[in-house]
């Protein structure tokens, strides 16, 4: 690969020694190689993307001014798979049910929404607030939540296997399992509610993308 290439910088062997970075180093690496990892993502799911009016409906709604106790609207059972809703305000939108598969999510506000038996499967929520969301029987199965804000919200039989944590915040969701964190994969920085341990799995578990190597001085 020339080293020029946009994915060179990003490139660093598995087990090389900058896996030990500090936890600025590690949030630079995901956003840097971020907007591969999607494109990756949508080449290889073979899922079918979001007609035109309902990718586009969605962007309106997600960029609309919020408004106190207003919902984002109603999108229960929608089939929106792979949508691009990066930075979207969906405040308290109603999205039990909805068909989310590989969307990109990436720092939008799901602040108290609706997500029960929502399928989130592969989707990127990479530093999403979702403070208050019901996750309720929703499918978070591969879901990459690194840095996601949880607290508060309700996790009661959602699947997290293969979920990445990841500096995610749990400290005080709801209705979390142990059994449920035990299928997902995270980090020391993952904050858990009380009562829970943070799986032995995790501590021997490589980061799930590729880091970026520490700036050179002179």
């Amino acid at each position: 690969m020339p080293p020029d290439h946009p994915r060179a910088a990003t490139e660093v062997p598995r087990h090389s020694g900058h896996l030990q970075h500090s936890p600025h180093h590690r949030r630079k690496a995901y956003r840097r190689s971020g907007r591969e990892t999607r494109r990756y993502s949508s080449r290889n799911r073979g899922q079918a993307r979001p007609t035109t009016d309902v990718q586009g409906a969605l962007s309106v709604l997600g960029r609309l001014p919020q408004r106190p106790d207003v919902s984002r609207g109603d999108l229960t059972d929608a089939e929106v798979a792979g949508a691009n809703l990066d930075f979207a305000n969906l405040t308290r939108a109603l999205l039990s049910g909805v068909n989310l598969t590989g969307a990109v999510l990436i720092r939008a506000d799901l602040t108290g929404a609706l997500l029960i038996r929502a399928d989130l499967t592969g989707a990127h929520l990479e530093e999403a607030n979702l403070t208050g969301a019901s996750l309720d029987r929703a499918n978070l199965t591969g879901t990459v939540l690194f840095y996601a804000n949880l607290t508060g919200a309700s996790l009661d039989r959602a699947d997290l296997t293969g979920a990445l944590l990841h500096g995610a915040n749990l400290g005080q969701a709801r209705e979390l399992t142990q059994p449920q964190l035990n299928v997902a994969r995270g980090n020391a920085e993952t904050q858990l509610p009380a009562g829970l341990e943070r799986p032995a799995s995790w501590a021997a578990a490589a980061p799930p993308i590729p880091l970026a190597p520490p700036p050179t001085t002179g």
